[in-house]
């Protein structure tokens, strides 16, 4: 058996179907059963993953750079590609059209919408594209809060609920219907890797699964392009997931563990 676990960035009916043709895939491809582990909070993943209560889990690169800080027994079989068949993930600002802010440079006095603390996409990146832009996302008047989710930030943008959002940049594109506009787009990070607890899968177990994963590629398995969209443009090596320094420098210039919600007390 192999506890899987994916990283819930909208909510468990649409992880089931993301991910339901990869674990059906898995389980034929190893003759194993694949447990899912269900949870939708990013630091109880890398508690229950250190913990020994999760085998496999598809993780984003802030998470997986957390893990490996801690637990060495945590190493990425595959990473994601995207649509040009690289490694990479890309975040954004966004707001909504017609309202403030037009710009990130006015970004003042607002409340931003976070995804949750180890979310690369979340802090992180709000607090880079500010501070690029000479705004501060603990100062300028401004306050956040984490919505949970990626979908949840998105449309709470929509509702009026929050002025900004810091989300990944598929998912604004997937929302700008409902007139979000993107505010700001974050330098490549790394992509999303499938990263396997050494400590609890056996070495022969592992070679079986990297092969399986590997094999996961458009020319070899054509019908990836019907999969959930997180793996429809295959998998690549590790070597090729880039480099996590990156995350790790990011880290430093910003405070750990992460600050609760701000509330706005004017």
């Amino acid at each position: 058996m192999i506890r899987f676990a994916p990283l819930i960035q909208e909510n468990q009916s649409i992880a089931i179907e993301q991910f339901k043709d990869f674990v059906n895939y898995l389980s034929q491809a190893l003759s194993v059963r694949i447990e899912w582990v269900f949870l939708t909070d990013y630091a109880a993943i890398l508690d229950e993953f250190q913990h020994g209560n999760i085998d496999l889990a598809y993780l984003g690169p802030l998470p997986y750079t957390l893990l490996k800080r801690t637990y060495t027994a945590a190493q990425p079989l595959a990473c994601v590609a995207d649509a040009d068949g690289m490694a990479t993930l890309r975040c954004a600002l966004v707001g909504f059209n017609g309202e403030p802010p037009a710009t990130v440079h006015d970004i003042v006095n607002m409340h931003i919408a976070l995804t949750q603390p180890h979310s690369t996409c979340g802090y992180l990146n709000a607090a880079q594209i500010l501070t690029a832009a000479g705004r501060d996302i603990n100062g300028d008047g401004n306050w956040f809060s984490y919505a949970g989710s990626h979908s949840i930030a998105a449309l709470g943008v929509v509702a009026g609920d929050y002025a900004v959002a810091s989300i990944k940049m598929s998912i604004a594109q997937r929302y700008a219907h409902l007139n979000l506009k993107i505010l700001a787009i974050s330098p490549p990070y790394p992509g999303f890797s499938l990263v396997v607890n050494t400590a609890t899968v056996n070495k022969s177990l592992q070679i079986a699964l990297q092969q399986a994963l590997l094999s996961l590629t458009p020319i070899q398995k054509p019908e990836l392009m019907q999969w959930g969209l997180p793996l429809r443009y295959g998998l690549l090596p590790p070597e090729q997931c880039g480099d996590y320094t990156q995350i790790d420098n990011a880290l430093k210039l910003i405070p750990w563990p992460l600050p609760a919600d701000v509330i706005n007390t004017k």
